[in-house]
């Protein structure tokens, strides 16, 4: 297990523990650097100002975040780390403001619906929409029935929450809708602007044929700083071949388990899959200088 985190959600957005439960809970496993990386918000870090958790926390919080954006036809996560949250926050009250996304996500909900039904797909058809994201329900609900099951690549039987992937991917039958969010270029000036450095999440998880082409191609487009390499669901093999990239172009180093709680019950705190281990010499090259 490592002892570092930097990849974690609450329920200030699509985990299940509260942002003092998982500090908590930090400190008992001796994890020694975190960071809570809620998507699109940090309202975690206002619910935990002044908390007994932050004061007791024997190791360092590093401001996070996870944007959800887009690059061409792919919705993509960028993760930002060591921002001003005040600066962070107005950017995010402007370009991520929690009501108009709920209405959005609410209308591609029902637009998913429709179209898994119009599909063939069993499901409850009185199914509603559970916040914060449109595909949160159906990744309960589909897989309740075999003959849904029948139609998903064996990653998606496996991971059900991979399921807003295959409905971003134009070649898959799931696909139904286009993201709104914003550009990834806008996010991560948003975040450099902010005092803080951006990070490609999870690199080899999107569904395309060449991920080293995706990352170049994205670096290229919006100047990263860095890239999320250790992350339980990268092999070995791309684990090496994204450090040779953040080589090559002179990349920090990030990582973290994608811990959501009770809503992704197979992924722990700290560990992950039980096979993450975020190299402490890697992580102090940039977070000594935030």
């Amino acid at each position: 297990m490592s002892n570092i985190d930097l990849h974690i959600h609450t329920s200030a957005s699509d985990g299940t523990d509260t942002p003092e439960q998982l500090v908590v809970n930090s400190s008992k496993l001796d994890l020694r650097i975190i960071s809570i990386t809620d998507h699109n918000t940090i309202s975690a870090y206002h619910q935990l100002s002044g908390s007994d958790a932050l004061k007791n926390f024997p190791g360092r919080i590093i401001p996070g975040v996870e944007f959800c954006v887009t690059f061409g036809s792919l919705m993509i996560e960028v993760l930002g780390y060591g921002f001003d949250p005040d600066k962070m926050q107005k950017f995010i009250s402007n370009r991520f403001n929690k009501e108009e996304m709920e209405k959005k996500e609410k209308e591609f909900f029902l637009i998913i619906k429709d179209k898994l039904l119009e599909r063939g797909f069993k499901m409850d058809p009185d199914l509603k929409y559970t916040p914060p994201f449109a595909t949160e329900a159906f990744e309960k609900e589909l897989w309740k029935y075999p003959e849904n099951l029948k139609r998903f690549s064996e990653e998606l039987v496996k991971y059900p929450e991979m399921l807003y992937r295959y409905m971003n991917d134009p070649g898959s039958e799931l696909y139904v809708f286009d993201s709104y969010f914003p550009p990834c270029r806008e996010v991560v000036a948003a975040i450099q602007d902010a005092g803080g450095l951006a990070f490609l999440a999870h690199p080899c998880t999107y569904l395309v044929d060449n991920h080293c082409r995706l990352v170049e191609d994205i670096l290229f487009d919006s100047g990263l700083d860095g890239l999320e390499i250790f992350y339980s669901l990268h092999t070995p093999e791309q684990i090496k071949s994204l450090l040779k990239i953040a080589g090559q172009h002179d990349l920090y180093v990030s990582g973290g388990s994608d811990y959501h709680g009770a809503n992704k019950p197979h992924i722990e705190l700290g560990s992950g899959l039980g096979n993450l281990s975020v190299p402490e010499k890697l992580i102090e090259k940039w977070v000594v200088k935030i």
